[in-house]
């Protein structure tokens, strides 16, 4: 028999959550308004993961997520969530059917072992990539290193339906891992002031919980860029260390160019 397919439906008003631009220390916060961050879309979506899997989906599930357009705090929404055992399919729209982001959830060690960047052999310090097709392909990032600290990096969670989840256990949530990866991109491409750079897209596949007071190394570069559209997209492959051993699996998809906006 085929799996059973379910279908829900979860109403609520965007909400930016206090969660920062960037992990404390490693980057300069920056007022963002009412806009609604990528990260924060992470993170109104992992509970539909953990309510269909548990905290082993924290351990080793993954979510990725495509952002399709702007969002502001105050909107109505709904998430639909369509899906079976493995795989949950969410997205985000509008009362006028505007879609915001699509996400796909896989279940507990259903998804295949991505490709690992290595840990780094030491912290070289080279000069930023200038966003263009021939300084970004193929780049491998400066790697990024910084601790978790949860009552600090967690405080957010408070306004998430699942924050106890994360909070009991002292786990650093996906969308705060994720908004390290944003991090690590401006550390190593310039974008200029103030630049041009929209996020595309997040996907994190995990492979082991990231506790209080870890320290945690993001390693990893450029592996894709494509166009589509007026557009042009880079594609950064991203592994969290902890210990000399892999936490999380990362992708970082960013519009770094419009084909009207410069040349190479």
């Amino acid at each position: 028999m085929p799996p059973e397919v379910t279908t829900e439906q979860h109403s609520f008003v965007s909400d930016s959550l206090g969660l920062p631009a960037f992990p404390v220390d490693t980057e300069p916060s920056s007022d963002v308004g009412n806009h609604v961050m990528g990260v924060v879309v992470i993170a109104w979506l992992t509970r539909h993961a953990l309510a269909r899997w548990g905290a082993a989906w924290a351990q080793s599930g993954s979510l990725n997520v495509r952002f399709r357009s702007h969002l502001t705090t105050g909107l109505p929404l709904t998430i639909t969530v369509v899906g079976d055992h493995d795989a949950i399919d969410l997205n985000i729209t509008d009362l006028h059917d505007t879609v915001y982001a699509t996400a796909t959830a896989t279940r507990p060690d259903n998804s295949r072992q991505p490709f690992l960047w290595p840990p780094p052999a030491s912290n070289p310090s080279h000069l930023k990539a200038l966003p263009r097709h021939d300084q970004l392909a193929d780049r491998i990032f400066t790697p990024l290193t910084f601790e978790f600290d949860a009552a600090r990096d967690l405080a957010f969670v408070e306004r998430l339906p699942d924050g106890a989840t994360w909070r009991d256990r002292g786990w650093a949530h996906p969308a705060w891992l994720a908004s390290a990866t944003n991090a690590l991109v401006r550390r190593n491409v310039d974008f200029g002031t103030p630049g041009y750079w929209t996020n595309a897209g997040a996907a994190i596949q995990h492979h082991a919980p990231i506790a209080d007071g870890a320290t945690i190394t993001l390693t990893g570069g450029i592996d894709e860029l494509f166009d589509r559209g007026r557009h042009r997209f880079a594609g950064a492959g991203i592994t969290a260390w902890v210990d000399d051993q892999p936490a999380a699996s990362l992708r970082n998809t960013f519009i770094y160019q419009t084909h009207d906006s410069q040349s190479d």
